[in-house]
């Protein structure tokens, strides 16, 4: 599977989805959030996958585009000066410097909600559709990726392994897990096979924040309390990406051989 048409079929369904939004400020909102976007890991993850059990990439585009959506809503809402209060996203104004924070939380509530619309359009079966909703529910919401924003910005809690490997795990990992389980379940793949796709999506989800943390390292940064460098040091928190990251591509390589999600997966760790 060629990567490049990958991507260039996730944003061309991308500039179709916000060609329908009437309202031009909430229109032009959502253009700046989605392009020109970042490396589209979690439509990838799925696609690729998708690829590995032999399937078209038409039967799970949807899918696959309805994560990015999501995925930009989740970035929105976790910049905004409530949350993070982060004033620059991927080398330009974060969504609510650009325009302003109302605009900001509507676009975001607007992805998030048009999101499931764009799964309604997918060809699967209705009991599949219903099964992968079910799954961004379970993952995106209070029990998911809310969880663990709700956990990074709380400031009542014990800082230890336990706390940040669950915090990331939600507010990372879950939505890798929503990609790989979500082509598990297009696959039609047995209980075994789903849970371990869920597997490869916990390390590779924990490999890749601690990745990024070791990327965004400063001296600033050491002293912000919820990133694996903080808790651990630059040494430790190197030695945890290298051990989750060889996890990742031994599981990958035992579940899915050497193929479309195991080159991604070198390429992005």
């Amino acid at each position: 599977m060629k990567m490049n048409d990958a991507i260039n079929l996730i944003n061309k369904c991308l500039h179709q989805y916000v060609n329908t939004i009437e309202n031009k400020q909430l229109r032009q909102a959502i253009d700046y959030a989605l392009f020109p976007g970042g490396k589209r890991l979690r439509p990838l993850l799925l696609l690729l996958t998708l690829a590995d059990f032999g399937i078209n990439q038409e039967m799970g585009i949807y899918i696959a585009v309805a994560l990015e959506m999501i995925h930009t809503y989740s970035l929105i809402h976790d910049d905004l000066p409530a949350m993070d209060d982060d004033d620059f996203r991927r080398g330009k104004a974060s969504l609510h410097k650009q325009f302003s924070e109302a605009v900001a939380i509507l676009a975001g509530d607007a992805l998030l909600s048009d999101a499931f619309g764009f799964i309604t359009k997918s060809p699967l079966e209705a009991t599949t559709i219903t099964k992968i909703v079910a799954l961004i529910s379970q993952k995106t919401g209070s029990n998911g990726m809310v969880q663990g924003q709700m956990m990074d910005i709380s400031d009542n809690h014990l800082l230890n392994e336990q706390f940040i490997t669950l915090m990331n795990s939600r507010k990372t990992g879950d939505l890798f897990m929503v990609a790989l389980q979500g082509a598990g379940l297009i696959a039609k793949v047995d209980e075994k096979f789903y849970l371990q796709l869920g597997e490869i999506a916990l390390s590779l989800g924990l490999a890749f924040q601690i990745k990024d943390d070791l990327d965004d390292y400063s001296h600033e940064q050491a002293f912000e309390p919820n990133t694996f460098v903080a808790l651990f040091g630059q040494a430790k928190a190197r030695d945890l990406f290298i051990y989750y990251r060889e996890l990742t591509f031994e599981r990958i390589k035992s579940y899915l051989g050497e193929n479309n999600l195991y080159d991604f997966a070198k390429r992005i760790l």
